[in-house]
């Protein structure tokens, strides 16, 4: 019942615009009826973040649940290593190296990173290691971190979802995955990084 935000209206733009050129290219269009429609409003380009004593509490529910559950761990890898839910979901244990203290952020099959800058290696915090490691235990090099139900790679929309329901457990704001992103790459800087 709410209006498209820009974001998603300009998504659904370039999309419709890019089948129209296609049938435009099969000879099932003449024109592209699309073309020249400009996108309408501003994009927000800041996503809500949450603030230090909210991120503290979202990682005690976090740390006290990843024991057992795969959605705090993921949450906290977002949080704490500043990752893509894409990138959250596909990484591998061949990804987690020199003894846990790093995970690697490159192609696998079915992925790529966003830009050629997204291939890096992270490092891990201390109090993620265990956790990680114990989620290796017994898994195959090319074996998911984490499984979905059906034994398939979870999609990224998991990562969203397990945040919000992090943040709700926490009694905090629910933010976006991504938003945990963008508050690992503030305190970063604000560390002098």
């Amino acid at each position: 019942g709410r209006p498209l935000a820009v974001a998603t209206h300009k998504a659904y733009l370039l999309d419709a615009r890019s089948f129209a050129t296609w049938a435009v290219e099969q000879k099932l269009l003449r024109l592209n009826p699309l073309a020249n429609i400009k996108p309408v409003g501003r994009a927000n380009s800041r996503k809500a973040q949450l603030r230090h004593n909210e991120a503290r509490r979202l990682c005690e529910v976090c740390f006290r649940l990843a024991p057992t559950e795969d959605g705090p761990l993921a949450v906290l890898m977002a949080l704490l290593m500043g990752l893509r839910a894409g990138e959250v979901v596909t990484r591998t244990v061949r990804d987690l190296d020199d003894d846990g203290r790093i995970l690697w952020v490159d192609d696998v099959e079915g992925w790529s990173p966003k830009t050629a800058a997204a291939r890096r290696r992270v490092e891990v915090p201390a109090p993620l290691l265990p956790l990680l490691l114990e989620r290796t235990r017994d898994k195959l090099p090319a074996a998911l971190l984490f499984i979905a139900k059906r034994g398939a790679r979870h999609d990224r929309g998991w990562v969203r979802l397990e945040t919000k329901r992090m943040c709700e457990l926490a009694g905090v704001p629910v933010v976006c995955a991504h938003s945990l992103r963008g508050f690992h790459a503030t305190t970063a800087v604000a560390a002098g990084a």
